[in-house]
Order: structure tokens, then sequence, then C-alpha cells
């Protein structure tokens, strides 16, 4: 009996080093935060995921979002599509009013740690970089400023 608690104790005191933190990969989140955009230009936004390196030629998957933006402010926007992100697609956005492309390329991603705990650590996708029709831009979501 003495040696089952000593165990259980010596386990509760491994376990509670651990940090137990949400680990949220970079594209769980699943959205572009556009800001400096007006409504009627958000207002019918296509969305194209193309094989990375292409040159936007081989398509993925694509989407067209009407109306479907989420204002936060009179010039902020959220679009939350449901096409999958990640750091192996090139993602090209277009407005319609009045006619943009907005290329995103070059995603770099990195993994790191959390939730280190005695046997197991849990690791997630952090986004590092992007470029924005060849600007780099150093975030850890997509955010595009007009």
């Amino acid at each position: 009996m003495k040696y089952q608690i000593l165990l259980v104790s010596f386990l509760f005191v491994l376990s509670a080093c651990c940090t137990k933190k949400a680990c949220f990969n970079a594209f769980d989140l699943r959205e572009i935060h556009l800001k400096g955009y007006t409504s009627a230009e958000m207002n019918d936004v296509t969305l194209t995921a193309y094989e990375k390196g292409s040159d936007f030629s081989t398509l993925i998957e694509s989407e067209t979002l009407l109306g479907m933006d989420s204002q936060i402010s009179e010039s902020d926007h959220l679009l939350v599509p449901g096409i999958t992100f990640s750091g192996n697609y090139d993602y090209r956005i277009e407005l319609a009013e009045p006619y943009q492309v907005l290329d995103i390329t070059n995603i770099v991603t990195t993994t790191d740690e959390c939730n280190d705990c005695f046997l197991s650590k849990d690791e997630y996708i952090v986004m590092e970089s992007y470029e924005l029709n060849g600007e780099l831009i150093e975030e850890r979501y997509f955010f595009i400023q007009k």
C-alpha cells in the first residue's frame, strides 16, 4: 500500500509538470484578415488554392464567397473560407469590384513544441512568413493591409 501511494504521488508530480496549454496550428483558424477594404470590395471574393510553385497553374480547390465576410469594422474584414490552408499551397484571392488579385506564395512554417511533459511533447505548426504579391510579410496568420 505504501508503494502504491508513493507511485501515485510520483506520477501526479510528473503530470503536474505538463503545461497543458492549447496548441493551435497556424492553419487551424482558417481565416484571412483584410484591412483597408470596403464592404463593396469584399462582396464578391474568390479564393483559390494551387500547388505550391506551379505558377498558379495546378488548381487544388477554389471557393467563391459572395457577401460572406465577417465585417469587424468599416474597413476591417475576416474571410472564413471552407478551403484547406496549408504551407504546401499557394493562394490567389480575387476581388471582383474593382478587380484585384492578391497572390499568397512562399509560405514558411516551422514546428514548435508545447505541453512538454515527462514522456511526451505536443508539436504544432507556426507560420513564420509568406509573400503577398512578391512582398515578404512576417505574420503568424494571413493579414493583408491595403
